[in-house]
Formats: structure tokens, sequence, C-alpha cells
């Protein structure tokens, strides 16, 4: 027997420039037992500090069962859904689908042994990118420029708000007017950002 679930995972900005940041799964990872809407959980919204990403679990009974799983399948099926989301442009829309990541599993609950493979997606150039140049952002900002982005992004990242889900994206946009003045955006402000004279910074937690 093979249980199919979608469930969400949370992970937080990163606080350490040599740690990446954990996903996390929490009891609301999980669809609520009351809900009537299938197996799909309801995804936190307005929690900077908490970004939300789709995942899917895919549970067996049998330990034979999970090494028996076609993993190369699996894997494919998952990139193919990320990429026809960008395709589409519905990542730009909803960029979480960008973190999309699977789960397989079994749990010997009699022998509490626990049984588990995590896949996540991770670019691949070919040929692999190279660093023309890189600088500090003492040298690519002026000082007014670095207090407005710091200002920017604090009060972002301490925002509450639920409007077009600005808090919790997991990938943002920030953009640098001529008069100094720092603003986050979403990823689908992309073409309005390039029709201006202001700098533009990519940014994720």
């Amino acid at each position: 027997m093979l249980l199919l679930l979608e469930f969400i995972g949370f992970y937080a900005p990163c606080s350490h420039s040599q740690v990446s940041n954990h996903l996390t799964l929490l009891a609301e990872s999980l669809p609520s037992e009351s809900s009537d809407s299938s197996l799909v959980p309801e995804p936190s919204s307005g929690n900077r500090n908490k970004c939300s990403v789709p995942g899917i679990l895919y549970n067996t009974n049998t330990v034979e069962g999970f090494h028996a799983l076609d993993k190369m399948k699996l894997l494919k099926e998952e990139a193919a859904k990320i990429w026809n989301d960008i395709v589409t442009g519905k990542a730009v829309e909803d960029c979480s689908m960008l973190s999309r990541f699977l789960l397989i599993s079994f749990a010997d609950l009699k022998k509490w042994s626990f049984h588990y493979w995590f896949a996540f997606p991770a670019l691949m150039l070919d040929p692999p990118a190279a660093l023309v140049n890189l600088r500090p952002a003492s040298q690519w900002l002026s000082a007014a420029e670095a207090e407005s982005l710091s200002t920017a992004c604090n009060e972002w990242r301490n925002s509450k708000s639920t409007a077009e889900n600005v808090a919790d994206v997991p990938f943002f946009l920030v953009t640098i007017d001529p008069q100094s003045r720092a603003t986050v955006r979403l990823l689908k402000d992309w073409d309005a950002c390039q029709s201006d004279a202001h700098k533009v910074a990519y940014g994720l937690p």
C-alpha cells in the first residue's frame, strides 16, 4: 500500500552566512482531519519568518515497498512540475513553487525505525556558471542606499501583512531608485523593474 499526500514545509530566513536554512515539518504541515477539501493543507501566510513551500509525500507500509519505489521516476515527475510552473508563469505568481520538495518514507512503528529520503530542487547548469565580478555591497551601494536597503528588508521581514502574500514569499526582488530608496518587490514585478532606472537585486532567505 502506498500513501500519496500533499503537505507543506516551512523555513525561515538564513541567520548565518555559512549555514543554510532548514526545512521544518510541523503538525500544521499535514492536512486537517476535519478538512473536507481532499488531502491538501492550507499554507500559512503573513509570516515572513515562516515561509511555506509545497511538498509531496510517498509513504509505504513495508520497507520492501520503500526500496522498490522508482526514485528516479519520482524525481523526474517533480522536476517536470517545477519546469511546467516556470513555463506557464505560475512560479512567477507563486514563487514557492520553485522550492517544491519530495519525501519518501517508511515507518516501522514496532521497532521505532524510520526510513526516509528527501529531495530538493537545485540548479545544474551546463556549462557551469562562471563568476565574472564579485564585489562587496559596500562597493555597489552608497551609504544611503545601504541604510535604506537594511530598513526595507527589516520592515518586510517583520511585516504581518497578507496582502498578495508579500510577507512570506521565499524569493523576492529589491529595487533602489535614484533617490536611494529601497523597496522589496515580488518576482512578478520583474518587467516593471527593468523599465526604470532602478538598481535591481535578487533576494532569498
